[in-house]
């Protein structure tokens, strides 16, 4: 055969058969925009949120200490290994939001102009603040309900409260959204600090090594070995806490989106090649014979074979010209909505040079790799076998399915031979099946680990029985506490706990904590609980509760316990409280979920620490039955303990609590949905391709139709019928893609959480995606229908 030939039949191909090349186009340029997306913004994420956190210059290590005076700083300046050693405070205030007090970080800044490290931008505004104002952080804008210019109401330790001004906007990529923690920042100069009734002291000493190292154990032991040293020369050291190096707050939160975006982007790709393959099916199937034509005239099965290898290459090549710039495009706006629930900012959008290679490289070889297969097959059909095809499989009624959709009674003739035609291309419908079900097992596991995450949050309320819990600035008398609140009305109970920062203790070595400087994240609380409390009760793993008598037991929480390896129930384990350290033996593990931290008795609470009838920690239960009801009595209480000067370092009540941790669970839930989403679009396309196949292929059969008298309306029936058939088909499949799918997800949610994903199946979820498919189906198939309806006898007929 004439290569002139080969190539005048392909581009007529191209040109002439419009529908059928505009299809499989349009398939292949959305699976390659999902792909480029997902892996785009994948590429995106992945640069810029190291880097992002990398700019602040975050310190290896934080040494807290009485205060750090010149003396302290100039001997961490010059001690060997040291790169930087800047001083810096944080002072847990409270910050009044509508009529709420609402947890409030103040960041005090000796020299705004001279910060080397855990550095921020400023975003508008005065630099550095005046006197006397206040910046606040970006994400805390909305959150506080305040921004430059206004004035913010905030409460000190101490029991001082200030209206200060916001000077300005500042961006610190350190911290979690505000509306993810509850809490909001502000930054502050010594001298403000000093105005708002604090003595203006800096209690932090932040360090950065020499070399930058990554290496935990090194830096551990640098900054044991500076502590010692102030230690020799009479500084008090009250901790050294080291958070995990190069490691944001939120890293595993991001890296649990990540890597279902990346599980999500291989699906979508191999699902755009398994469409290009299907369409190409039909495609060929309609060819058969002109492909037994080519091969009477003397073409050669490789020469076929080429030939529509390269219309794959070639309509790839388009799609990519097509689908790259809009996966480009999306995957920036997609990063940058990822990076807003993380608080960083996206310097760039370029996509790193692999993804490019990756994208392009499977845009191009992995449709043609999947459809090899079927091209080889035609390309080898025989003449004979070529010439004698009639389009349809001789093999349709043979089977039991297959008889018993013909011998469908009881429904309209509609509906019958929109069933029938269902099934009459058995590899086409399975495509088409598996893609949908695909998207649409996907898009139902989002919602039902949606409604999981928010099982996981409800369990604040369920395994906590407390309306508020008020943390103190230092230890007070449990007479004094329950004097206080022996005044408020509306109290049906109230606990006094003792409450201290804890950390694994070793030998001769101080306490070294995995704390962040917001002082939340990676922090360790250890608790003095009261005989048979009513405040709380946890889910046991293993072993116990505290029991009364109990001095030396501790009962760990599950996170808590996985960081000591090889730690079983009845070991000793050594803990520092409150400076003190002391052996403790092991006697329970339960699941607290969003929290890290141990419980002991109030008896080894006061043994461990000394402070013998005081408490650092409240938490009560309103009498009131509604949730508003409930709230003034938590404000009552917290004004009389602020009346009384009792410090309150937070006041947290459990509904607070609750927003903060579904806050944390809704980020990987949103991202999930998202990305089922495209998913989504892949299969409503391939649909919508099928069905403009399967019609071109039954223009004859359906020309023979209208010719016996069947109506426009009817024509519609059939085409919409056969894509919901196809659609109701689908759905019940994605029910069953979306248990297994469901139940993988439950163990991800340990490391974030502290609790596996329960089992949840969303009723909501099916009903949504079922509703979803079939309207899906009806788009995929309405312009294909609308044209079949408007088939001229004659023209039908004569389609070749």
């Amino acid at each position: 055969m004439n290569i002139d030939t080969r190539w005048k039949k392909l581009f007529r191909d191209i040109s002439g058969y419009h529908g059928r090349a505009l299809a499989l186009l349009i398939a292949v340029s959305v699976g390659i925009f999902s792909v480029s997306t997902m892996l785009g913004a994948f590429g995106i994420i992945s640069r810029e949120a190291p880097l992002n956190y990398a700019r602040t210059n975050p310190a290896h290590a934080t040494i807290e200490v009485d205060e750090v005076t010149p003396k302290v700083l100039a001997s961490a300046q010059s001690f060997p290994g040291i790169a930087v050693a800047e001083p810096r405070g944080v002072i847990e205030a409270r910050a009044m939001v509508g009529d709420e007090w609402m947890r409030m970080l103040l960041f005090v800044v000796e020299d705004f102009g001279a910060i080397r490290l855990n550095t921020f931008t400023r975003d508008s505004g005065a630099w550095p603040p005046p006197t006397g104002s206040i910046l606040i952080e970006r994400q805390a804008v909305d959150f506080l309900r305040k921004g430059e210019g206004g004035s913010l109401t905030v409460r000190m330790p101490r029991g001082s409260t200030r209206a200060v001004p916001i000077s300005g906007i500042v961006h610190d990529t350190t911290l979690a959204p505000a509306w993810q923690e509850q809490t909001g920042y502000g930054y502050i100069s010594r001298d403000t600090l000093a105005s708002l009734g604090e003595p203006p002291v800096l209690d932090e000493l932040r360090i950065l090594l020499e070399g930058n190292p990554q290496d935990t154990a090194l830096i551990d032991a640098k900054a044991m070995e500076l502590a010692n040293a102030l230690q020799a020369h009479g500084v008090q050291i009250h901790s050294v806490k080291v958070p995990p190096p190069g490691r944001h707050p939120h890293q595993g939160l991001l890296e649990s989106g990540l890597r279902n975006f990346v599980i999500l982007s291989s699906l979508a790709l191999v699902l755009a090649a398994i469409l290009v393959a299907a369409v190409l099916a039909a495609v060929l199937a309609r060819q058969v014979r002109e492909i037994g034509v080519m091969k009477a005239l003397g073409a050669r099965s490789g020469q076929i074979a080429w030939m529509y290898g390269l219309l794959i290459l070639v309509l790839g090549g388009l799609s990519l010209a097509v689908g790259l710039p809009l996966g480009i495009f999306a995957a920036g706006r997609l990063a940058r909505v990822m990076a807003d629930t993380m608080n960083f900012t996206v310097t760039s959008t370029s996509l790193p040079a692999w993804t490019y290679a990756i994208v392009v490289g499977a845009g191009l070889l992995l449709p043609l790799l999947i459809s090899l297969t079927t091209i080889v097959h035609a390309s080898r059909v025989t003449v004979r076998e070529a010439l004698g095809s009639v389009g349809v499989s001789a093999s349709f009624g043979a089977g039991r399915l297959d008889r018993a959709v013909t011998n469908l009674r009881g429904v309209g003739l509609p509906f019958t031979l929109a069933v029938r035609n269902t099934f009459r291309r058995s590899g086409r419908l399975a495509l088409a099946l598996a893609m949908l079900a695909a998207g649409g097992g996907l898009f139902m596991t989002a919602l039902n680990a949606r409604d999981g995450w928010r099982a996981i949050a409800e369990r604040i309320k369920t395994d906590r029985f407390y309306h508020a819990d008020f943390r103190l600035i230092e230890p007070v008398s449990t007479e004094r506490i329950s004097g206080t609140l022996a005044l408020v009305d509306g109290i049906r109970k109230f606990e006094i706990w003792g409450h201290s920062q804890a950390a694994f203790a070793q030998e001769d070595r101080i306490d070294v904590m995995r704390t962040y400087p917001d002082r939340g994240h990676g922090s360790f609380s250890l608790y003095g609980v009261p005989p048979q409390t009513e405040m709380i009760r946890f889910p046991l793993i293993q072993g116990r509760w505290l029991a009364d008598g109990d001095i030396d037991a501790v009962v760990l929480t599950q996170r808590t316990f996985g960081e000591i390896p090889g730690a079983k129930i009845g070991d000793q384990i050594r803990l520092s409280v409150a400076g003190r350290p002391a052996a403790w033996r092991l006697v329970g593990v339960v699941q607290e979920v969003g929290g890290g931290g141990g419980y002991v008795s109030s008896a080894g609470f006061t043994k461990a620490t000394g402070q013998a009838g005081t408490g650092g920690d409240i938490r009560l239960i309103a009498s009131a039955a509604t949730a508003e009801e409930r709230a003034e009595v938590v404000r009552a209480a917290e004004r009389a303990l602020d009346e009384a000067r009792i410090g309150l370092e937070r006041s947290m009540p459990l509904d607070r609590q609750y927003a903060a941790l579904l806050g944390h669970m809704e980020v990987p839930a949103r991202m999930l949905i998202a990305a089922s989403i495209v998913i989504v679009l892949v299969g409503g396309l391939g649909l919508a391709s099928m069905m403009t196949v399967n019609v071109l292929e039954r223009t004859r059969e359906i020309g023979v139709m209208m010719a016996i008298g069947a109506a426009p309306a009817t024509i519609v029936k059939i085409v919409i019928g056969e894509a919901l058939v196809i659609g109701a088909a689908s759905w019940i499949l994605a029910v069953l893609i979306s248990l297994p799918l469901t139940r993988v997800l439950g163990p991800a949610a340990r490391a974030v959480h502290g609790a596996s994903l329960p089992f949840t199946v969303s009723i909501t979820a099916g009903a949504i995606w079922l509703g979803l498919v079939l309207v899906i189906a009806i788009a995929a198939s309405a312009s294909t229908a609308s044209h079949a309806a408007r088939l001229v006898v004659r023209e039908a007929l004569a389609y070749e």
